[in-house]
């Protein structure tokens, strides 16, 4: 009734000297506002003439010709970030990309089967690089002649599409010429349900862009076609339309059904326009969106987000004028891990800190008000349990799944839409060290052996002995935390070689588990017959015939001594050498001297090599006995990035 009153308060005023006022009034107080609207331009100029066509421009607001550039573009990050070199998401444009070259030859074939049309989304937490995703999509595909034309001729042809090469020349001008738009249910637009259905919510933030009265315009133009005729409005001509969705998670925590009602509304637009529509949406909703999309019977499209290399991180800092050859600085890099969000926070802590760059205390400071702030913006990261049942899964090299309880009705998903997590394809969780060290250090079970480990400064291979005890002292506890028992050496050494016959053995109880310790001599020996508590790892002493070991229990409750050599360089240099067939038989040969002939006689045993060095290794050659392997090629695999990351040669 509003609308219709509104209609003929404009009749009264601009059409009052017409003759046929009072027939257009009759029309007026016979027809409800919508049988009024479904009138064809046709019918009102047949019985009114141009009076007609003014009325149907006034209950058709979108057929008044305006100019179709943005009146304001919506910048969906302002921050400081937004000034990053935009790095590491070439595999998910280019994945983007050919799926979208794809839909769009169906569209070209007139293919309206929604399993023709992906829905393309990215599912990460916050601070993950969604948003600035989003803002970089124009820019990757005004590239796609340069850089995509040879694998997408090749998907063209794989579909027996013919004139491929024409095909990618038409998609090419095509999306040269396309609009795009990003809207977002966030950052000064959150949604409400005052907005009245999501398709209205859509359309206004879309037109919002391009016209001042955008609300007015939904108002006239409601119905099932809103967004079919909003989507012509801005395409002003052009063929295709890329809109982008920001915040989506934000609809979801208002009405989930709603959120549902999203996806089904772009993914349906994207089958029936008569405009190459390429929707993309983005929130942390991980487990929502993902339903919301096997809900709406379209094809997922999940684009990856990956944590950013440590590669990238130093260029980005190098583009900003920062001094990489500082070493704090490549130490603060490694700690943030490549979260899109801490390295904007080491930036601007970096800028804001108080303290001259030359001072004692100046990189202290960074790295307190990143911690602060990173803990402000994730509190769960502090005082979560499961966030260090996550870590500890992260040490353990243990994989899970997205139900994997974590305590308290948590589960790894919800760590992940909390952004304090990834997990890659193999099922192995990712955490910045900064992350872990925030709430490891604080652990009541822990803190004692993750403080040892909590350095400051990288890991020089000076430190590596030292290191390695600790670290492996920490990956038994963490076994013992998850509720391990049992495991083999190869579960237990996840991510070496393991050469030989495996063994079974027993976790010890998580309160009996010690911390690493050093010895200033050489174990073992004739003249001392010590023995260690089962579980605790030992640094031993200068020149002994292994750099350090560790006793655990087999299931047959015999010991197994695990003897780790950790120092590999030729004698009276620094020069790495090369892990090779001979040197592990002559260190195999080594160990097993020192313990035959001493108290450990006929003790079984197996060799870990612990090395950052090279090797070359024929393991159907090797016939010594049981040996872990960890070298080069393994050190990402065994350690995980959390620290491996730190390692300096």
């Amino acid at each position: 009734m509003e609308y219709k009153q509104q209609l003929i308060q404009w009749i009264e005023v601009n059409l009052s000297n017409e003759p046929q006022l009072e027939k257009i009034k009759s029309y007026c107080q016979r027809f409800s506002f919508e049988i009024l609207k479904n009138f064809t331009k046709e019918d009102w100029v047949a019985d009114l003439g141009t009076v007609g066509r003014a009325i149907y421009n006034k209950l058709h607001p979108a057929m008044v010709p305006i100019a179709r550039t943005h009146r304001m573009k919506n910048i969906l990050i302002k921050t400081t970030g937004v000034e990053f070199t935009f790095s590491d998401r070439d595999v998910g444009m280019s994945k983007l990309i050919q799926c979208e070259f794809l839909r769009f030859l169906y569209f070209k074939n007139q293919a309206t089967d929604r399993n023709c049309h992906e829905v393309a989304f990215l599912a990460d937490g916050p601070g993950s690089g969604k948003s600035r995703f989003l803002m970089e999509i124009e820019r990757y595909f005004s590239q796609i002649s340069a850089n995509y034309r040879a694998p997408l001729v090749s998907i063209a042809q794989s579909r027996y599409f013919q004139a491929a090469t024409n095909s990618v020349d038409e998609f090419v001008e095509t999306m040269s010429n396309a609009v795009f738009v990003n809207i977002t249910f966030g950052n000064g637009t959150p949604y409400s349900r005052d907005e009245g259905t999501i398709r209205q919510s859509i359309c206004y933030r879309i037109m919002d862009q391009f016209i001042e009265n955008a609300r007015e315009y939904v108002e006239a133009n409601q119905g099932p076609d809103l967004l079919d005729k909003t989507i012509k409005y801005i395409a002003g001509g052009k063929v295709c339309v890329v809109l982008g969705v920001d915040e989506v998670n934000k609809v979801n925590a208002v009405d989930p059904l709603n959120f549902t009602e999203l996806f089904n509304i772009l993914g349906g637009q994207s089958c029936l326009s008569e405009i190459f529509f390429i929707p993309v949406l983005a929130g942390t909703a991980i487990g929502s969106v993902k339903m919301a999309v096997s809900k709406s019977s379209h094809p997922p499209l999940h684009i990856p987000l990956p944590l950013l290399s440590f590669e990238s991180t130093v260029e980005i800092m190098r583009a900003r004028n920062l001094n990489v050859e500082d070493p704090n600085l490549i130490s603060a890099l490694r700690d943030v891990g490549g979260h899109c969000r801490s390295l904007e926070l080491l930036y601007d802590a970096i800028l804001s800190s108080l303290l001259s760059p030359y001072s004692d205390n100046y990189w202290v400071d960074v790295r307190s008000i990143v911690q602060t702030d990173l803990s402000r913006r994730y509190p769960d990261m502090e005082d979560s349990m499961a966030f260090e049942k996550a870590v500890a899964f992260v040490v353990a090299r243990i994989p899970v799944l997205d139900t994997t309880d974590l305590g308290d009705g948590i589960r790894i998903l919800d760590l992940r839409e909390a952004g304090l997590i990834k997990v890659d394809v193999s099922g192995l969780v990712l955490v910045p060290y900064m992350f872990a060290s925030i709430r490891m250090k604080r652990s009541r079970i822990f803190s004692k052996f993750w403080v040892e480990l909590d350095r400051s400064k990288d890991i020089w291979w000076q430190d590596w002995e030292v290191f390695n005890c600790k670290y492996l002292a920490l990956r038994l506890a963490c076994f013992s935390y998850l509720g391990m028992h049992n495991v083999t050496l190869a579960d237990f050494y996840k991510g070496a070689n393991i050469i030989g016959h495996d063994a079974a053995v027993i976790i010890p109880p998580l309160g009996t588990i010690q911390k690493s310790t050093d010895i200033n001599y050489r174990f073992p020996s004739l003249s001392n017959q010590t023995r260690f508590p089962v579980g605790q790892f030992v640094r031993n002493g200068a020149g002994a015939a292994f750099d350090g070991f560790g006793e655990l229990e087999k299931v047959d409750h015999t010991i197994i001594l695990n003897a780790l050599q950790m120092k590999f360089h030729d004698d009276g240099t620094q020069s790495p050498k090369l892990i090779n067939n001979m040197l592990i038989y002559n260190e195999f040969e080594k160990v097993n001297k020192a313990i035959n002939t001493t108290h450990l006689k006929n003790l079984d045993f197996v060799l870990v090599i612990l090395s950052r060095n090279q090797s070359r290794v024929d393991v159907n050659n090797l016939t010594c006995g049981k040996v872990v392997l960890v070298s080069q090629n393994e050190l990402q695999s065994f350690y995980s990035d959390l620290f491996c990351q730190r390692f300096i040669q």
